[in-house]
């Protein structure tokens, strides 16, 4: 075994293990016309998290409808994050989660109860700045 810089000779080293990563998104309709907004958007999710070394995507939760907080694939995604099934959900904007600034913090509480991150990856009009803070916040989380 070759020595590492910080460590002692014959110390083992092991590979920092994956980051169970959840992928969350929301549309408020499906037209059954059209390609699905829902597909694309979990797709994206999904090459986004295959992209990050290190990331394993968990699961995919998604929800048709508006912001209320009764939604199946929201309650999925917060029953698993108290079980421990990942450590970061991924969404498009920070308004995926609930456009309600007071329900979106309670969902994000209780993320933070259970240990996980929530990191958007785009901002919207209305949060100038965010894809700046989101990339120093993942930037930071990797290197520590």
């Amino acid at each position: 075994m070759t020595g590492n810089p910080g460590r002692g000779q014959g110390e083992a080293v092991y590979p920092r293990p994956a980051v169970g990563v959840a992928a969350y998104t929301r549309v408020v309709a499906v037209d059954r016309h059209r390609p699905s907004n829902l597909e694309r958007r979990q797709s994206h999710l999904a090459s986004v998290v295959a992209a990050r070394p290190g990331w394993h995507l968990v699961a995919g939760y998604a929800d048709v409808g508006s912001g209320r907080l009764d939604r199946p694939g929201l309650g999925r995604l917060l029953a698993d994050a108290a079980a421990g099934w990942f450590e970061i959900v991924v969404v498009d904007d920070l308004d995926r989660l609930c456009r309600d600034p007071n329900q979106r913090a309670w969902i994000e509480k209780r993320l933070a109860t259970a240990g996980v991150r929530v990191l958007p990856l785009a901002a919207s009009p209305r949060r100038r700045g965010a894809a700046v803070l989101t990339s120093l916040v993942i930037s930071d989380y990797l290197n520590s």
